[in-house]
């Protein structure tokens, strides 16, 4: 019985590093959105590719609906305990990314949305082995340089000013969250607002905006 016993708290950590592994790696997944862009603007039958989008809506809600209404799903195995009396995160990370698609400008909505899917889990990792400012400081740091490369079409200052604004505000997000408002949401929906805003100011001032990035690749 002791035996068993210590077969079982020995294979613990093992699952526990399992289900946190399978949860960054979901996270990490999460940049497939940017996808969305190399996608025609018309589909076939003339059908908007903004469609694809607000199909996954529906979507979402049905898996929401589905996990609460199968508590023992492997799904939920995944989950934090709090995300099993929420909507779970990456719910909040697929609206955050379609309303970054439909309503911002690829130089902000493609580096909101990688920075989210890399950066929360290079923080949540290091939070773990209690080096919480490490994982920040590597946070900001990756996320600047997303950002930087998403501006850097215009001036050495606008990307730069771009890069501090999106990376900070990032990283506030993350650590500012709060139980209703999950960070994969904040992550992305902070920074992008006030870029937004930003741009607004630089249009204001006959200032130059970044080229869209991918459409200009295509």
């Amino acid at each position: 019985m002791t035996g068993n016993k210590h077969k079982i708290n020995k294979t613990q950590p093992l699952i526990l590093k399992s289900k946190s592994l399978q949860r960054r790696g979901l996270h990490i997944a999460g940049s497939i959105f940017i996808g969305y862009y190399f996608l025609p603007s018309l589909l076939p039958y003339n059908i908007p590719r903004t469609i694809i989008l607000y199909a996954i809506i529906p979507l979402v809600i049905g898996i929401e609906l589905y996990r609460w209404n199968n508590r023992e799903h492997q799904l939920n195995n995944l989950l934090r305990d709090y995300e099993k009396s929420r909507p779970a995160s990456f719910s909040y990370f697929a609206i955050g990314s379609i309303i970054l698609l439909l309503y911002f400008p690829q130089y902000i909505s493609i580096p909101c949305i990688l920075s989210t899917a890399f950066c929360d889990p290079i923080i949540g990792i290091t939070k773990q082995k209690n080096k919480q400012f490490i994982g920040y400081l590597t946070g900001f740091f990756l996320s600047s340089i997303l950002f930087n490369l998403a501006w850097n079409s215009t001036t050495m200052t606008i990307s730069l000013t771009a890069a501090m604004i999106g990376a900070s505000n990032s990283m506030i997000a993350e650590y500012k969250s709060s139980f209703y408002i999950d960070d994969d949401f904040l992550m992305q929906l902070l920074p992008a607002i006030l870029l937004i805003i930003f741009a607004y100011v630089l249009t204001t001032f006959s200032l130059p905006l970044p080229s869209q990035l991918i459409s200009s690749l295509l």
